[in-house]
């Protein structure tokens, strides 16, 4: 299945549908191992439309929705730069801030399409390096990104509602690649 990205922009249905998958799909992941106010305090604060919305506008950061053959929406991108990454320490670097998948088309192979879209932007935005949180807990994730060329070199906590949990810093030198 071949799936094609589009930019998000911030028309009312289109805020509508990143608002429902980014909810539907981070609960997806998380959930079962996140307290359930702690879950519903999370999506409350980091999935308004307003939030959303200064996302959006941000000229430091692009979000992309993946399209399959059909129109539907099957998975979305968040991509950030200069200071709109979530981490200080990289200012050189791109953030791959978000990718999600929704849980019927995981398994599919859709995510390499996903992480070569995401690479062949780095290498517009002509950035160093490329580097993402990924839970700790996360081991598919973690195997994917590995295959891509991510080594580990930190860690953070990621606040979800009143709940720490730790992310692993995963980075991606982007001057070795031909």
């Amino acid at each position: 299945m071949k799936i094609t990205p589009e930019l998000v922009t911030t028309d009312p249905a289109s805020m509508k549908v990143l608002q429902q998958l980014a909810r539907e799909t981070f609960k997806a992941t998380f959930d079962a191992n996140t307290p359930p106010d702690e879950m519903a305090a999370f999506l409350k604060e980091y999935y308004t439309t307003e939030s959303m919305e200064a996302e959006l506008t941000d000229s430091n950061t692009a979000t992309y929705f993946f399209k399959n053959e059909g129109g539907e929406v099957v998975g979305f991108l968040k991509l950030s730069w200069k200071d709109a990454q979530t981490e200080p320490d990289y200012p050189d670097a791109m953030e791959l801030q978000r990718i999600y998948l929704r849980v019927k088309y995981q398994g599919h192979h859709l995510g390499r399409q996903i992480m070569d879209f995401a690479m062949q932007e780095a290498k517009k935005l002509g950035v160093p390096r490329v580097w993402l949180g990924v839970w700790e807990h996360n081991y598919p994730a973690q195997k994917i990104y590995g295959r891509y060329g991510f080594k580990r070199v930190s860690q953070h906590t990621f606040m979800v509602g009143d709940d720490p949990q730790t992310d692993f810093i995963l980075m991606k030198d982007m001057t070795e690649e031909d």
